[in-house]
């Protein structure tokens, strides 16, 4: 089961304005994750063949997909790059792709965990903080840190987002 999550808010074409880098950073000290995030997002469940989220992806021009469980809570994130990889893995075993699973991918080496995630109350600047210090291209917005679980999606930020919002 596959969703693909479609919201429109608008916001000014940039909010920060052009100036020093100094202000740039004071700025984004003073925007939050819910100004600049994307709403429209794909979600995956493990099960899920690794085709159709792949069509998905590419149909809603996304370069990742959410990974949830079945009370659709956060369980990761699928990457173009993580498919990538597996793909040069998978021929290598003679897998037949029309017949891989999220999961599949998943368990090869580690990858989708999402480690790190933000909330819509978070600064942009904290943000940017994270994915630089860890080496992401994106981070999952949840709502909130749920008992054992990761949190509900509610966004994607991405490095764009940021970029658009300063």
């Amino acid at each position: 089961v596959m969703v693909i999550h479609k919201k429109h808010i608008e916001i000014g074409s940039s909010l920060c304005a052009d100036g020093s880098d100094d202000d740039t950073e004071e700025l984004a000290k003073r925007i939050l994750v819910s100004q600049a995030m994307r709403t429209q997002y794909v979600t995956v469940l493990m099960s899920t063949l690794l085709t159709e989220a792949v069509g998905s992806m590419l149909a809603e021009k996304q370069p990742c997909a959410l990974i949830v469980d079945d009370d659709s809570f956060l369980i990761g994130l699928l990457t173009l790059l993580d498919i990538h990889e597996f793909g040069k893995s998978s021929k290598e075993r003679g897998l037949r792709s029309e017949k891989i699973m999220v999961s599949e991918v998943c368990s090869n080496k580690g990858n989708c965990r999402a480690l790190w995630s933000v909330t819509p109350s978070t600064d942009l600047l904290s943000a940017l903080l994270i994915m630089n210090r860890h080496d992401m291209g994106q981070l999952p917005v949840i709502l909130e840190h749920v008992e054992d679980h990761r949190g509900l999606p509610v966004g994607l930020l991405d490095r764009e987002c940021i970029s658009l919002a300063c």
